[in-house]
This record gives C-alpha cells, structure tokens and sequence, in this order.
C-alpha cells in the first residue's frame, strides 16, 4: 500500500503539470480572442497568472523528488 501511495503522488504532480501546460495554452489563446470583453479577459488573465504561478512550483517538487527521494521529500511536507 506504501508504494501505491509514492506513486500516486508522483503521478498527481505530473498531472498537475500536463493540466496547467494544457491550460496555460488555452487560456492565451481564450485572452487572444476575448476581443473587448475586458471583464472576461481580465478573468482569463487572472486564471493565466495563477497557472503560471503553479507550474513553476510542481515542476520543482517533481526535480525535488527525483534528486532527494520521493522519501525525504515526503518527510518535508509534513
């Protein structure tokens, strides 16, 4: 059961990062062809930046897990 849950992170996390590539790419193209709607490009906008935000940082928990160790990595998110 322990390995089932070392590897369900780690899929999560790779997940995570295919979801917010695939959404970085939508949303500029939603901000592109939002035309004079400013409310919805400001909205886009807003969701673009979190994402922007958030892929950053699962990409560095997955170099983290692979250079110390899925095990300490776990033990620091405690």
């Amino acid at each position: 059961m322990y390995h089932r849950m070392e590897s369900n992170i780690v899929d999560y996390l790779k997940m995570e990062q295919q979801v917010s590539i695939a959404s970085i790419d939508e949303l500029r193209f939603y901000i592109v062809n939002a035309g004079d709607d400013y409310k919805t490009y400001d909205i886009f906008k807003a969701c673009l930046l979190d994402e922007e935000d958030n892929l950053p940082w699962t990409e560095t928990q997955l170099q983290l897990i692979e250079c110390v160790d899925l095990q300490y990595w776990l033990t620091k998110q405690m």
